[in-house]
């Protein structure tokens, strides 16, 4: 009998069973290398008919592969998808290492599980080669949930060895199929290295929501070796911030902090070239997070995480108040990094002003600023490093009640006044907490001006309202925009009730705290 009559008689015994599982196979392929969610379906429904195939054939690990194989088409829907929590992934890379280790264990498992069943194949290779294609694929069909690029060349190597191991038991569609999957999976890897460097090539100014973002923090993660291994980790998203994207990061028995600044945050008053400097003293002295990695080039933060124990129910509390004052007073005595940027908040407001019409501000409160800011210039105090932006989300209280400061993309040199009107403003500290913070304050061994503070108030109200204007205006998603020009209303109303009252008060000069 002719090769080709042998061929065509084997595929006349294919059973129907087997067709229908090999092209719902072949369909799950072909949408893995379009990257589309649907793949997971196909990947389900040829797993359970492949169970039933390769069970009668006496491939044992071929058929326990296929119930993984369902498993893991489900996990991959959902990292595929996404849920409400979670962003689509993106293609990343394995470092050179992770493959040896991986390689290593294949050789090692099949090995085992090989001989373990080899008295029940009638010939002595096809177990190993059986099993070593097994252990092979459970890792590979992970690497594809994962958008591990290399995946694609795991299974040019696995599907060619499924050609010898079907056609050796007389599965010629199966045989056939592994042979268009060896080509298919040649493609899929030029295909997912196109999209990647597509990805990478993007303007940065278009990662504009989170998936984008997500794959654009992987890529950034997976070029440096201490964080090589977060590109592979879950990433939770931490959904509260305007002007950054953030995660919690899982790495095994170690959690991280990620960071992704939003484009156009300079514009705004962010440096992040400055808070790689700053991050590392403040993090040496306990005042922040310890950092993994700062990389302004690539937008990229990385700390170790902090578990908050959750908000204060008001930042007004005593207790809050007087930790947060001598947490203050503790940076401010901190000694001043040479060349660092001196932050002056009457250049931000010029700044932010000339980004938006005049309509935007009117004469009225333009007038009222250039007034407190030339109150504040009339009695200036030596510079120390300042936060800048002491809001709820960058105080971080944990388990042992100990305060962390966080995000330091504002930082820089400033009048310390500024950094108790960050923390009062932004918290909405009454009278009476603002009394007890200068106290705690001063008692910690800084000085304070309170009537001086109110007018700092006043003028960091103004930068604030400013940058909400700004921002709202900015290209940005949904919540950006509806959540800025919120809160700039908000600011813009307590600004003009002030205003007036404060101009009035302040005619009596300066009181010392």
């Amino acid at each position: 009998m002719s090769t080709s009559a042998g061929l065509l008689g084997a595929l006349a015994a294919v059973t129907a069973v087997e067709w229908v599982a090999a092209t719902l196979a072949l369909g799950y392929l072909l949408l893995a290398i379009r990257q589309s969610a649907w793949c997971w379906s196909f990947a389900i429904a040829s797993a359970l008919l492949y169970l039933v195939v390769f069970a009668r054939s006496g491939l044992y690990m071929q058929t326990a592969l296929q119930v993984f194989y369902a498993a893991m088409a489900v996990y991959g829907w959902r990292t595929w998808s996404g849920t409400r929590d979670d962003a689509p992934i993106a293609i990343t890379r394995w470092p050179a290492r992770h493959h040896v280790l991986a390689w290593s264990a294949i050789v090692i498992v099949a090995a085992v599980s090989g001989a373990l069943i080899a008295h029940q194949a009638a010939d002595g290779w096809v177990p190993y080669l059986d099993a070593a294609i097994a252990w092979g694929s459970v890792l590979a069909t992970w690497m594809v949930t994962r958008k591990i690029l290399e995946n694609w060349l795991y299974w040019i190597v696995l599907d060619a060895a499924m050609v010898a191991l079907a056609a050796w038991q007389g599965l010629a569609a199966t045989a056939l199929l592994f042979t268009l999957y060896t080509l298919l999976a040649i493609r899929g890897y030029w295909q997912w290295r196109r999209d990647e460097r597509a990805r990478a090539t993007q303007p940065a100014g278009q990662v504009t929501d989170w998936p984008a973002a997500e794959a654009r923090v992987r890529e950034a993660l997976a070029a440096h070796a201490e964080t090589a291994e977060l590109a592979q980790a879950v990433l939770s998203p931490i959904d509260i911030s305007l002007s950054n994207y953030a995660w919690s990061a899982h790495a095994g028995q170690r959690k991280r902090f990620v960071r992704l600044a939003r484009p156009g945050t300079e514009e705004f008053g962010a440096d992040l070239a400055a808070e790689a400097r700053i991050l590392h003293r403040v993090g040496e002295v306990g005042i922040s997070p310890p950092v993994v990695l700062c990389d302004p080039s690539r937008r990229l933060l990385v700390t170790h995480w902090i578990e908050p124990v959750g908000e204060p129910s008001s930042f007004a509390e005593p207790a809050v108040v007087v930790t947060v004052g001598q947490a203050l007073a503790r940076l401010h005595a901190l000694p001043v990094p040479r060349d660092l940027r001196v932050v002056r908040f009457d250049a931000q407001a010029r700044m932010l002003e000339a980004s938006l019409p005049a309509t935007a501000y009117g004469s009225e409160l333009l007038a009222c600023a250039n007034e407190m800011f030339a109150r504040l210039d009339a009695a200036p105090t030596p510079l120390v490093l300042c936060h800048h932006d002491l809001h709820a989300e960058n105080l971080l209280f944990d388990a042992d009640d100990r305060l962390w400061l966080v995000d330091w993309e504002y930082a820089g040199l400033n009048d310390p006044v500024f950094d108790l009107a960050s923390f009062a403003s932004q918290c909405g500290l009454p009278d009476t907490a603002t009394r007890a913070l200068c106290a705690a304050y001063v008692q910690a061994g800084g000085v304070v001006d309170e009537s001086r503070l109110e007018l700092a108030r006043w003028a960091f109200d103004y930068v604030e309202w400013l940058w909400y204007q700004g921002w709202s205006a900015a290209p940005n998603e949904g919540r950006g925009l509806r959540e800025g020009a919120r809160r700039a209303a908000r600011i813009e109303s307590s600004l003009r009730e002030r205003a007036s009252a404060l101009l009035r008060c302040n005619n009596r000069g300066f009181s010392q705290y």
